[in-house]
């Protein structure tokens, strides 16, 4: 045995440094390692007083890796790669399909078109994709890995699972030309609020995003209930009303001409999450998921704006 191994630093601080090095925030970090930025904040001191180096720098509100980070960086993440390997490789029941349970929207506007790209990324994985939210996250006899793309926290959070936030979209009402072309005069949020709504029942988000606008007393929309915020988008393509799209979901929508936005009200609220069993969070499927959907969330976002 290498007589080095014992003058290693513990593998919570090396697995905590990975992490900041992945997403450059020590409070993001904390989430994905299920703990709290101060204790990531201490690995990171420890480590560094052991190897006697910087690692970080601060970079507005997040940071940076140093040069030396970089270096450290990307071998230690080939190493925890191996390691992830090796564990999965011993397992009785070695997993061999990833399962994704999207919201509709997230579904056929990001997953569907970007599924050979998806395909490539996770070449050596035979990919399900659901609509629905699964229940259940943690099979242990099962031959697949569980993920869940939604929009919004999962609350309250059971014990045995983790989420880790993507992407935060822009909130938004939109409409299409034709139905606009019956309303010519609408120039302020309570104008709007007076015309009919498709509302998703993603509880209260109408209401926070008017909040959010300048509204502060109750008020009540005339609207007809959807399903989801991706069926809601489409009765406001067929001119049934106003939606309440965002940076992702209308953003083709948008570029067809089949939607417009009613006002120049763009409000970020929730985000998008991946939520998986905690034990699967560091499986190869897992992180390759996550860096394609926060690179491919993003691209798109950027597009939109």
């Amino acid at each position: 045995m290498n007589p080095e191994i014992n003058r290693l630093p513990s593998l919570v601080a090396l697995r905590a440094f990975v992490v900041v090095g992945e997403t450059l925030n020590v409070r993001r970090a904390g989430e994905i390692l299920h703990t709290d930025h101060a204790s990531v904040s201490r690995h990171i001191s420890s480590l560094e007083s052991i190897i006697g180096i910087e690692l970080l720098k601060k970079n507005g509100r997040g940071v940076a890796l140093t040069e030396a980070g970089k270096t450290y960086h990307r071998k230690l993440r080939r190493a925890f790669d191996i390691l992830c390997d090796a564990t999965h490789g011993v397992r009785a029941t070695k997993p061999s399909v990833l399962s994704i349970n999207a919201t509709p929207g997230l579904a056929h506007e990001v997953l569907l078109p970007a599924m050979p790209r998806l395909a490539e990324t996770l070449a050596n994985w035979k990919i399900n994709l659901f609509t629905e939210i699964a229940a259940d996250l943690v099979r242990p006899n099962d031959h697949a890995i569980h993920v869940q793309l939604r929009y919004g926290p999962l609350d309250p959070l059971p014990a045995d699972l983790v989420q880790v936030e993507i992407h935060q979209p822009e909130l938004f009402p939109v409409a299409s030309p034709s139905f606009l072309a019956r309303y010519p005069r609408v120039q302020t949020v309570e104008q709007m609020l007076c015309l009919p709504f498709m509302c998703s029942d993603t509880t209260g988000l109408w209401e926070r995003w008017a909040h959010q606008a300048g509204i502060n007393y109750d008020f009540s929309m005339r609207g007809i209930e959807m399903p989801n915020t991706h069926l809601a988008l489409q009765a406001a393509v067929l001119g049934h009303g106003i939606a309440l799209g965002n940076s992702i979901l209308s953003r083709n929508a948008l570029r067809r001409g089949d939607l417009v936005e009613v006002l120049d009200k763009r409000i970020a609220l929730d985000a998008y999450y991946l939520v998986c069993a905690a034990r699967d969070l560091e499986t190869t499927p897992i992180r390759e998921l996550y860096r394609w959907l926060e690179a491919e969330l993003l691209a798109l976002h950027t597009q939109s704006a």
